[in-house]
């Protein structure tokens, strides 16, 4: 647990992203590709 968390902000950070999603954004890849670049392997 995060002790700074805070539902209200995550929750209102979690529908903005929804409300400007692209449908050309991205991707599960592209999320990996950047961890690796950053020598996170998932």
């Amino acid at each position: 647990m995060y002790e700074e968390y805070n539902e209200g902000d995550c929750d209102m950070q979690y529908d903005r992203c929804l409300k400007y999603k692209r449908n050309d954004g991205v991707k599960i890849g592209t999320f990996f590709f950047i961890c690796k670049q950053f020598g996170i392997n998932i």
